[in-house]
């Protein structure tokens, strides 16, 4: 029980969190007066290694689904989503935070349908 409950965390916090660093990468995205090249945005540190160490934490949360073969704790990504696409859209409401939040609202929920269907096919497989 409390396996499941960690998996499900794990998703929620690293995919908001990822959410919340992706949002501030694009939302300090661009350079000033049509340059072609420019150096990141300041600031923008603390948005990439939030990034960068969620996107590779979000794995955390499989173990728990592996573990258990239950793949109720992979609702965590949808919930997680959607909580990190209220930050997105906190952030602003540009295109490229649109795009963001639809991609991550898409991919969390085929995720979680993808690894349901997965563990379906297995307990199906192996009685």
């Amino acid at each position: 029980m409390i396996l499941k409950w960690a998996g499900f965390t794990a998703f929620v916090l690293t995919v908001a969190a990822l959410a919340w660093g992706v949002s501030g990468l694009v939302e300090h995205s661009g350079c000033p007066d049509g340059r072609n090249r420019c150096a990141s945005a300041p600031a923008t540190g603390k948005y990439l290694a939030t990034t960068m160490i969620s996107a590779f934490a979000v794995f955390g949360g499989f173990y728990p689904v592996v573990r258990t073969l239950d793949w109720r704790p992979a609702l965590g990504l949808p919930v997680g989503a959607v909580i990190g696409a209220g930050i997105a859209l906190r952030h602003g409401q540009s295109l490229g935070l649109w795009i963001l939040v639809v991609a991550l609202l898409m991919v969390a929920g085929v995720t979680a349908i993808g690894v349901r269907a997965l563990l379906q096919s297995f307990s199906d497989a192996h009685p």
